[in-house]
Order: structure tokens, then sequence, then C-alpha cells
């Protein structure tokens, strides 16, 4: 699998070269084609159609394993570095926070595969699932950090944190006023003639801003990371060590 040799901060890297990917080829792929609007479109409009869709599909799927796995390894180190006797409530929070974490890929996964178009209803859920467990993952993630990281670390995810919470709030709120009042013909076409635009704009602006802030976020785990690793899965028969005990008797 993983070099011993080989830190583990290429996994936040990764994943937040292949969600600006996912983002740069679905938008010019989109625009192309004249499936959205060149201003302000939300970040699932930009996956709706083909051939768009495949892309930001895929790239999303590997996006929710490797964010998956991220949480995992961070988990481990933050045991790891954890200061002896630790509270037995910061040890639970820290599993919570794994469980918030794969919870939120898991929702990026749903995302990735039911498009807004096709079923609407789990499209949603996903998406509630990836902002709003992702919004817990981040505090928890800050709260435990605070107990071994470096202030100016604390302090940045702190900040991201309150950013992620104010985009996360405009997003629906904004949102839903500006489909009430939409007077146009196609929702995924905005145009500043529309009645409703400036509550649009406010609602998809705090949305990929939103998916900034987690991208940042996850840029701040480079450092904790870097120095730890991953040894290779070992695989043994199920059986080996009755059979070394029969062997032994």
């Amino acid at each position: 699998m993983v070099s011993q040799k080989t830190g583990l901060h290429f996994i936040p890297i990764l994943i937040c070269i292949l969600m600006t990917l996912a983002f740069v080829i679905s938008y010019t792929l989109a625009v192309s084609h004249d499936h959205i609007s060149v201003a302000f479109p939300y970040i699932s409009d930009t996956g709706t159609w083909v051939p768009e869709s495949c892309v930001f599909g895929q790239l999303l799927n590997l996006i929710a394993t490797l964010s998956g796995f991220c949480a995992y390894v961070w988990h481990k180190q933050a045991l790891a570095r954890l200061p002896f006797g630790s509270r037995i409530r910061l040890r639970r929070c820290t599993h919570l926070a794994l469980v918030s974490g794969l919870i939120s890929a898991f929702g990026t996964s749903l995302v990735a595969n039911f498009q807004e178009t096709a079923v609407w209803s789990i499209h949603l859920t996903g998406a509630a699932l990836l902002y709003g467990c992702g919004l817990v993952y981040m505090a928890l993630v800050t709260r435990i950090s605070y107990h071994y990281g470096s202030s100016k670390l604390c302090i940045l995810r702190i900040l991201l944190c309150l950013l992620s919470t104010l985009s996360a709030i405009l997003i629906p709120s904004t949102g839903t006023v500006a489909r009430f009042m939409y007077d146009g013909t196609n929702i995924r076409k905005w145009k500043p003639t529309d009645q409703g635009y400036a509550y649009h704009a406010v609602s998809s602006f705090s949305e990929w801003f939103l998916a900034f802030c987690f991208l940042s976020f996850f840029c701040t785990m480079v450092t904790e990371l870097k120095d730890y690793t991953v040894r290779a899965v070992k695989v043994e028969h199920r059986w080996i060590k009755l059979n070394e005990v029969h062997v032994a008797i």
C-alpha cells in the first residue's frame, strides 16, 4: 500500500487537487454545453447533465473514499497524540469525529451518484449529510486539536468553522427566498433580470465559499499527518492460530 517513508499528508493534498479538478472540469463542460449560467451556478448544477455529470460523479466518488480514509487516519494520529491520561470525554469526542467524518464522506458519494434531476430527495439528503456532518466534523477536530496542536492552527480552524457555519446558514435561507421569487423559465440558468437573482447569487456564492472552507480545512491536516504512515494490511488464514495451538499440543 503506502511506503513507510511516505507521510500521510498526501491524502488531504490529493483531496484538494481532485476537488479542484472536479469543479473546474464540470463547470467548464457545463458552460461550454450551455447547461448553466456562467455566473453563480450551484455546485450541483455544474454536474447535473451529461457529459459533465460523468466526470463530476467519478471524481466525487474518489473524493468520498479519500475523505473517509483521511478521517480514519486523522482519528488514529489524534488518539496517539492526545496527552497521557486524557479524559474519557475527549477520547469519545475523537471517536465521534471519526463517525461524523465517515457520514460526511458517505453524503459526498450520494451527491455524486444521485443527480438533482434524477432523484432530488436522495441528492438533497446527501448534501445535508455532507455539509451538516462536515460542519460537526470540523468543530470536533478543532476542539480535539486544541489539546495538542499549535495555537495558530487552532485559531485558523476556529475561523474556518465560523465562516463555514455562516455559509451553511445562508445557502438554504437565501436559496429558498430566491426559488419563491423566481419568475424565469430555467432555474439552472439564472439571469440578472430574474426576480430573486440577488438572493440566488448570495446562496450560490455561499455554497462555493463553503466548499472552499472545507478544502482549506483539509489543508490544515497536512502538517499533522506528514509524520505518520500506514503499514501494509496483513492477510492471514483465519484458523492459523488455532492450528498452531494444536501443533504445540
